[in-house]
């Protein structure tokens, strides 16, 4: 055995067959091939899964085992927070804001502006400010 962690499912690439996992609070991922782990596959982004890694010789981390897990709002790592607020759109954008947390294109698309969302949202590194921030991975209009 390796030491497990936790991972969340931020990011399914159907063209390469990999699912991408944040592993860190510092917004780490590792990416998982489908081949290797075929469980991966179906999972959508926000799913929790525990995984071992391993450093490679890269300096990345290399997934080495991955399973899912039932997710409720007690076991959410550190690195994700499921949270309620107001879907802000800057002027003119089609991506939009929770709170602090960076909201892609494609999940906005049909929210309007102002309405009362809830999010799950993971720590991710935001390279155009070059600074740790936060990106939405599923969002709802609230009930």
């Amino acid at each position: 055995g390796y030491p497990t962690k936790t991972g969340i499912v931020t990011y399914q690439d159907t063209r390469r067959g990999t699912t991408a996992l944040t592993i860190g609070d510092d917004g780490t991922e590792c990416w998982g091939d489908w081949k290797k782990f075929p469980a991966l596959q179906p999972l959508p982004p926000g799913t929790l899964c525990t995984l071992a890694t391993e450093r490679r010789k890269d300096g990345r981390e290399g997934l080495l085992h991955a399973e899912p897990l039932e997710t409720n709002q007690s076991n959410l790592p550190s690195f994700a927070k499921r949270f309620e607020t107001e879907l802000k759109i800057p002027p003119g954008k089609r991506f939009a804001f929770a709170g602090d947390a960076f909201v892609p294109e494609w999940l906005a698309t049909g929210i309007p502006a102002g309405s009362k969302v809830q999010a799950l949202a993971v720590r991710s590194f935001n390279k155009s400010k070059n600074c740790l921030g936060w990106q939405v991975l599923s969002i709802q209009i609230s009930p």
